[in-house]
């Protein structure tokens, strides 16, 4: 995720990801200015699933708070 301001130059930047393939699909900001996004990963243990999260970001966007994910053992 960035942030560029008018003029394209980059404001901020972080990644989100880990050990299995993350892929975002939405992002928007909530009320308070925190920005949300949402996606889906897909884990091959030992077969492909396919589930969905939700991870907001500070304010400031200098911290991950919190990671809700959607799905169980199969397919979603």
């Amino acid at each position: 995720m960035a942030k560029l301001n008018r003029f394209g130059t980059v404001v901020y930047m972080t990644f989100y990801g880990g050990p299995h393939s993350e892929e975002g699909r939405a992002i928007a900001l909530d009320v308070y200015g925190q920005m949300v996004f949402a996606g889906t990963k897909t884990v091959y243990n030992p077969v492909l699933v396919v589930d969905s999260f939700a991870v907001r970001l500070s304010l400031d966007r200098s911290a991950f708070q919190g990671r809700l994910d959607f799905g169980g053992s199969a397919e979603d």
